[in-house]
């Protein structure tokens, strides 16, 4: 496994992480109502949190599925036993 392969990993780690703990913290918030007629910034913060959050999360699974795509397209073949040594045999 690569560097490159390793970053994707953690990136979309971050990304599933950043909507587990955002629809928590969207979920704790909701409970607050408008005070002196104006919009709390945490409010505002929720709903960018709850309209973020099904495409981060289709970006960090999209992200998982193309490694273990790419991985499986470079994981070794299994090469027989005749075949292995057909090629080694002068005839």
């Amino acid at each position: 496994m690569n560097w490159a392969e390793r970053a994707l990993i953690a990136f979309a780690g971050l990304l599933l992480t950043a909507v587990v703990a955002g629809a928590a913290y969207a979920d704790l918030i909701r409970q607050e109502t408008f005070t002196e007629g104006h919009i709390p910034v945490s409010l505002i913060l929720s709903q960018l949190i709850s309209q973020l959050a099904p495409s981060l999360t289709l970006a960090g699974m999209g992200i998982l599925v193309g490694l273990l795509f790419a991985r499986g397209l470079r994981w070794p073949t299994r090469v027989d036993a005749d075949d292995a040594d057909a090629g080694a045999r002068p005839e």
